[in-house]
């Protein structure tokens, strides 16, 4: 099985990680995209992020029903801070995998690429798999397969300022995840 692992911090998570999935899906020929939310992210502020088990709980809800996405918590279970390179080498091992698995990221990480744990590593172990998220040209610093995706102007960020100031968030994420948002007044 061809399997991609897409991590971030899902703060919540919405159709553009979705469809950025089955891009990735499509183009590149995975079997599977496994949804991973960071315990604690490395590269951002911490300081807007409800429980990681609310973030998990929306990637679930958000697979639920596909069978070519699933939701993992591995990096909640091992807790501290999350680091790709720990995470592919326990995908590699749990699913016994063959091929090297996929890591999905988008080009707004691609800056500071060189500062993750252990890279060298991390680009012989998998595949570094860059989706576009600006509509400017990037610099590759490390081998990568560069998606020409369609830039969707969808923003976890724009969500949680909707949610704080009262305005609507429909059709920007699953309304299983809108309706998670809202039992559990997240981003208010």
């Amino acid at each position: 099985m061809k399997i991609a692992m897409y991590g971030g911090s899902f703060n919540p998570i919405h159709y553009g990680h979705l469809l950025s999935a089955v891009w990735v899906l499509e183009k590149l020929n995975y079997d599977k995209i496994i949804l991973v939310p960071a315990n604690i992210p490395v590269h951002k502020s911490f300081s807007d992020y409800p429980a990681a088990i609310h973030r998990l709980k929306m990637t679930e809800l958000a697979a639920e029903g596909f069978d070519y996405l699933e939701s993992s918590d591995i990096e909640i279970k091992r807790g501290g801070k999350s680091y790709s390179i720990d995470t592919i080498h326990e995908f590699k091992e749990i699913f016994n995998l063959t091929e090297r698995p996929g890591l999905i990221f988008g080009d707004d990480l691609l800056g500071g690429l060189h500062l993750w744990k252990e890279i060298d590593t991390l680009c012989t172990e998998c595949e570094l798999i860059c989706l576009k998220r600006n509509n400017h040209s990037v610099t590759v610093p490390y081998p990568m397969t560069l998606l020409d995706n369609r830039i969707i102007n969808i923003s976890s960020t724009d969500i949680r300022e909707r949610v704080r100031s009262g305005r609507k968030i429909d059709f920007l994420l699953p309304d299983k995840v809108k309706d998670y948002i809202s039992n559990h007044k997240l981003y208010i």
